[in-house]
């Protein structure tokens, strides 16, 4: 197996709270509803895992930018995909993970993201597997109010 780390290079001081929390489960939902018909078109299907109560606090508006920005990136270079999204709490992190059982091509464009990544205090890990299996993870902090 074959992995790729971009790690954050930001100090928790420099992250700042900006949205209030929100159901991952919905936002992640509501991606899949919009990209759905692109997927059919190409013999794949998407799946989501995340537990409806699973509630984080992080800036929605990227956090929707990267996950529509990778289920796409699976969609489009790929045919008959399975595109699983699951996520976890592992201490004060989400660990959001795709993972894509058919994925052809690598995430050449990880880079660009980075930016977006560091402004919630995260980064991305990728794996790719034996028998075209990926799994992208966005691990990133959660925004915790001020006390």
């Amino acid at each position: 197996m074959r992995s790729v780390i971009y790690k954050n290079s930001l100090s928790k001081s420099s992250i700042m709270k900006s949205n209030s929390p929100f159901v991952l489960q919905t936002l992640a939902s509501s991606i899949i509803k919009s990209l759905l018909p692109a997927a059919v078109r190409k013999n794949s299907f998407i799946i989501n895992d995340i537990p409806n109560s699973f509630v984080i606090d992080a800036d929605e508006q990227i956090i929707a930018s990267l996950l529509t920005e990778f289920v796409e990136e699976g969609i489009t270079n790929s045919y008959n995909n399975c595109i699983r999204i699951g996520a976890k709490f592992s201490g004060n992190f989400v660990v959001l993970c795709i993972k894509e059982t058919n994925h052809s091509s690598s995430y050449n464009q990880l880079q660009n993201f980075q930016s977006q990544i560091e402004k919630v205090g995260g980064h991305i890990g990728i794996a790719y597997e034996k028998g075209n299996v990926t799994t992208l993870t966005l691990c990133f902090q959660q925004q915790l109010a001020a006390a």
